[in-house]
């Protein structure tokens, strides 16, 4: 047998091993829970399983992630977690975000958190009426898909319509439209917001000063 028969068998058996454990493997027909990979290339270490993607893309119901840089043990999406690095660029149903860091969580095939980071990280969040947007950045921002939440920490702002808040750590309701900065978690920092009138009566998100953890 040859080297290139030989190379040819070693990424075949490689990659059945990689995606044995993977429900991509077992589904055929298009899904909303189908979970999208492109990449300008693939490496994969044998002996670790760990998988690099660069120039990666990936996407499931709504939700996109490309960057430099994709990693991870394996395609098994039943409990993983991804690392993106380089140009992170996230989009989301009525929103998006840009980071230099990443992490996904997927948990029984879907996305279920993503933590990203940068100098600043940012996000855009449109309001389910269309009308309003929220906007802010933080060194770090965690998307909590349960709770349908977005928390900033450290250096936060958030912008909603015409109103600014910022603190250490504020955390954006998405489905409620409400900007929620608990007094535990500023560590002595103080909570600023500057409100501009709006003449058109719009109703603007309501502050919190409960603790309400995402």
């Amino acid at each position: 047998m040859n080297s290139t028969a030989v190379s040819q068998l070693f990424w075949t058996g490689l990659l059945s091993i990689l995606f044995s454990a993977s429900p991509l493997a077992a589904e055929t027909g298009a899904s909303a829970d189908e979970i999208h990979l492109e990449s300008a290339g693939t490496e994969v270490d044998a002996a670790t399983k760990e998988i690099r993607m660069p120039k990666i893309r990936i996407w499931q119901a709504g939700y996109e992630v490309q960057a430099e840089l994709g990693q991870a043990k394996g395609l098994n999406f039943d409990s993983s977690e991804w690392v993106f690095t380089g140009t992170v660029k996230i989009t989301a149903p009525q929103g998006s975000s840009t980071a230099d860091r990443a992490i996904v969580r997927f948990v029984q095939n879907k996305i279920t958190e993503l933590h990203i980071s940068g100098h600043p990280a940012t996000f855009e969040q449109h309001a389910t009426n269309q009308q309003t947007l929220a906007q802010g950045h933080a060194e770090s921002i965690d998307y909590y898909l349960k709770n349908n939440s977005v928390r900033l920490q450290n250096s936060a702002w958030i912008k909603y319509g015409q109103n600014e808040f910022t603190g250490r750590t504020l955390v954006y309701d998405i489905a409620h439209q409400r900007i929620i900065a608990s007094p535990n978690e500023q560590q002595g920092e103080r909570v600023r917001i500057v409100i501009t009138p709006d003449n058109t009566n719009k109703a603007e998100p309501s502050t919190n000063s409960g603790v309400q953890q995402p």
